[in-house]
């Protein structure tokens, strides 16, 4: 086993990393998993070799690099992936990798995909069935906001997910009752005023 200094790239960017493999073709593997082209090897040091063994059945393969990695890792100290599986979604240990990556600094990305833009969508339509909402296109932009609302509860701006929900739903409660009032407006003109 031996210590790769090495200078990698991905996309337009440039990066230095540090890396334990068996030899260069390894490595290369490793860098080529995660989207990246090795530029240059910069140092080879052979590794330090821990005076304990590792328990086999404490460890697992990385999905991305194929490195082993211990079991209840939430990140790969090589290639830097967060892992997300069913045995530690169900502990909610999900949260705690969002978190780790937060504090690292490392964008976060949902699994299931960014749904800020429903928030903030919802929003925007609540807002403008208010302001529509007496020349009847409100009611259209009301359904629409109550409709898209739900899917933007677990972004960032949930809570504009939840102002829009809110204002839609007011705009269809008004639009509801100024039809049961008309309803008897026109009932009395037509029977009358009996």
């Amino acid at each position: 086993m031996q210590t790769f200094i090495y200078k990698w790239k991905l996309g337009n960017n440039e990066y230095t990393g540090m890396k334990d493999c068996k030899d260069e073709s390894t490595l290369r593997d490793c860098v080529k998993n995660v989207g990246g082209e090795l530029i240059e090897i910069l140092e080879v040091k052979e590794a330090v070799q821990m005076k304990k063994k590792q328990d086999k059945t404490k460890t697992k393969k990385c999905p991305y690099c194929a490195e082993e990695i211990r079991i209840e890792a939430i990140e790969c100290k090589y290639c830097g992936k967060i892992l997300f599986n069913r045995e530690l979604a169900a502990r909610g240990t999900d949260e705690a990798a969002e978190e780790k990556v937060k504090l690292s600094g490392n964008s976060y990305r949902s699994p299931r995909g960014s749904n800020d833009g429903l928030a903030i969508t919802s929003f925007i339509l609540g807002i403008l069935s208010v302001i529509t909402s007496t020349i009847g296109l409100g009611f259209l932009l009301a359904v629409i906001a109550v409709s898209l609302g739900p899917g933007g509860r677990d972004s960032k701006y949930s809570a504009l997910a939840n102002w829009g929900i809110g204002l839609g739903w007011f705009v269809i409660i008004c639009y509801i009752l100024v039809l049961i009032f008309w309803g008897f407006i026109w009932g009395a003109l037509l029977s009358g005023g009996r």
